[in-house]
């Protein structure tokens, strides 16, 4: 950040005007305020969607078989290894089981063995003829089924050891368990009406699921969505985030919505991602890699968009307004018009207090002009709570100036870098008694104060003439439009005789008024006495056309106007 001086004079209108004398030059300090260059920087535009977040497993843990659920061994809302032991069901009646069973195995062995024997004798027997062929038939079948038996016993040990196992629940994999549905001494099973345990969720990775408008989807880059970073934002926390990369598109677009699904995987070793979560989705589709961006809070907003104020190459501050793009993440907007690396803008915090300046209140009248104005302290309560709230300290103070005239300082100081500005004004004295120098303080400090930031006053009245003035003025009390401005022109024409070259001119000026829809003209004085008509209305979509006709936009009073004649 650098700073440079500038000498800024302020003209009081409406009072005689002034010079400066060498020693006035030398006394007056050399003023100062914060400016900087823009920046280069890679900006990314991107989308934003919402999502949510899904365990790429889930399952719901259920009782395989029927019993009495003796105890669970797990902390509800952990994570839980895979095999670990999650629910015991009463094992006692299937350990009896598989006892039952492995004795019908022993016996049905030991019948087999006998039967075998047997029939492998009668095969020799029967050679011989020592046996019929009915006892060697009769041997054949008791050991088939003997054999079949003992299958049988061997299959019914195996389901009674599987029933055993069912007992003891295990994780089947590493993941965060939920709580536990059942409590200890419920009878749970395939035929009771609560056999759900638990889910467990394998959250090391997540799968996040959003929907994308096509047009967007096809502004994506092309290696979509193959392992394009999106990033992930808690909407709760903007600051938390986290990456994930497009894994998944649908193939077909909904009909109802005209968007397409895509989902992300995120990688989520600290389990800090949550099934079912909502997030933000910011998807990238360009980058822009030599962008000038400066500062947010360099820029200001009105009605005709976005604005900074700049250096000029004379050291004097000027308006001017830009076209903006992204905002970036640590603040910075990118400018895509209007600004260029070798510009010198106006630092914020002068911005800030723009943006929060309240309208002078007219809370006094002249009784010589028969006009309201705005005190000191109506001025000064419009900008106290801008400038203390920004850090920036007011000082007004005399400065020697020429016999007959008086100098005044207005200097802002920001109190957090030490830069300041100032400017200088500089008035003839109405009187030289210390009556004359106090009402011509009071004069100065208000609308030095008022040029210097800015501050509008609630209704525009200061260049209304006094009562007494020449009635060659035109008064307008109502707005007109443009097609009821031209019929009493034509009007007014046919009296020509009788009135003035201004009204003639501002006639003309009438004359060629654009009748716009929604738009109103009124025929107001200006101070330097010229005759003005201001456009009233929604004004916003006819901008173009305002500007076509000669109308200039005032920034600090928010109106369109442009001179009569």
């Amino acid at each position: 950040m650098k700073a440079f001086s500038i000498i800024c004079v302020i003209s009081i209108l409406l009072l005689a005007g002034c010079g400066k004398s060498k020693k006035q030059q030398e006394t007056a300090p050399t003023p100062s305020v914060a400016v900087d260059h823009p920046q280069l920087r890679t900006v990314v535009y991107t989308f934003e969607y919402p999502g949510y977040l899904q365990a790429e497993q889930t399952v719901n843990l259920v009782a395989r078989v029927s019993g009495y659920l003796e105890s669970y061994q797990f902390t509800p809302g952990q994570r839980v290894r895979e095999g670990q032991t999650l629910f015991v069901i009463e094992p006692q009646p299937y350990k009896d089981k598989v006892t039952q069973a492995e004795a019908n195995v022993e016996s049905s062995k030991s019948k087999l063995a006998y039967t075998k024997a047997s029939y492998e004798r009668m095969q020799e027997a029967v050679k011989t003829k020592a046996i019929s062929e009915i006892d060697y038939l009769q041997a054949q079948s008791d050991y088939g089924e003997a054999l079949a038996a003992y299958e049988e016993a061997r299959s019914q040990l195996s389901l009674a050891n599987i029933d055993l196992s069912y007992c003891i629940v295990k994780a089947p994999f590493t993941g965060r368990i939920s709580r536990n549905m059942v409590d200890p001494g419920n009878m749970v099973g395939i035929d009771a009406s609560n056999s759900a345990l638990a889910t467990i969720y394998k959250d090391n990775q997540m799968y996040l699921y959003f929907n994308m408008a096509y047009p967007d989807f096809a502004r994506l880059p092309k290696n979509t969505p193959s392992a394009l970073p999106v990033t992930i934002q808690d909407v709760n926390n903007p600051e938390k985030t986290w990456i994930a990369a497009l894994d998944y598109s649908s193939p077909n677009i909904d009909l109802n919505t005209g968007t397409l699904n895509l989902r992300a995987i995120a990688r989520n070793p600290n389990g800090e991602l949550l099934s079912g979560m909502y997030v933000k989705v910011i998807v990238p589709y360009k980058s822009v890699p030599k962008a000038i961006v400066i500062p947010e809070s360099s820029l200001g907003t009105n009605q005709g968009g976005r604005y900074v104020y700049l250096v000029g190459p004379d050291d004097t501050i000027v308006f001017r307004q830009v076209e903006v793009g992204v905002l970036t993440p640590d603040g910075m907007r990118e400018i895509t018009s209007g600004l260029t690396l070798e510009d010198r803008y106006v630092t914020k915090a002068l911005i800030n207090v723009q943006r929060q300046l309240q309208p002078a209140t007219k809370n006094a009248n002249n009784p010589f002009t028969k006009s309201k104005y705005a005190t000191l302290n109506s001025v000064m309560d419009s900008c106290r709570d801008a400038l203390l709230s920004n850090g920036i300290w007011l000082c007004q103070y005399p400065v020697p100036a020429e016999p007959g005239y008086l100098g005044l300082v207005t200097k802002l100081t920001h109190a957090e870098s030490g830069q300041w500005q100032s400017s200088l004004a500089v008035v003839p004295l109405p009187k030289a008694d210390p009556q004359g120098v106090g009402i011509s303080m009071t004069y100065m400090r208000r609308y030095a104060l008022s040029a210097m930031l800015g501050i509008v006053t609630e209704e525009d009245t200061d260049g209304e003439l006094p009562q007494n003035r020449s009635k060659t003025v035109i008064p307008q009390k109502t707005p007109i439009k443009g097609s009821q401005i031209k019929k009493d022109v034509l009007q007014r024409k046919t009296q020509a005789d009788s009135d003035s070259s201004a009204l003639n001119r501002t006639s003309e000026g009438l004359l060629k008024l654009p009748d716009l829809e929604g738009i109103t003209y009124q025929v107001v004085p200006a101070q330097n006495g010229q005759q003005c008509i201001v456009a009233r209305g929604d004004t916003v979509p006819q901008k173009d056309s305002l500007m076509a006709a000669g109308f200039k936009w005032n920034p600090q009073r928010k109106i369109w106007w442009k001179y009569a004649a």
